[in-house]
């Protein structure tokens, strides 16, 4: 179950990087909206708290 639960955990933080890439990625081919770079600061938030968050529960 623990090996399950560390999978699921690596792939969770892999499908969040992914997605921050993407945005990142929509953010260079487009400097002007604003708006995509407060998207960008909240993402980065939320993917802190769940690496930490996924990472906490393994001690």
């Amino acid at each position: 179950m623990f090996v399950l639960n560390m999978l699921l955990a690596i792939a969770g933080m892999a499908i969040l990087f992914f997605i921050l890439i993407f945005f990142i990625y929509k953010i260079i081919r487009n400097k002007k909206n604003f708006y995509s770079w407060f998207t960008l600061t909240i993402i980065v938030f939320f993917l802190g708290v769940a690496i930490w968050e996924g990472l906490s529960r393994f001690k």
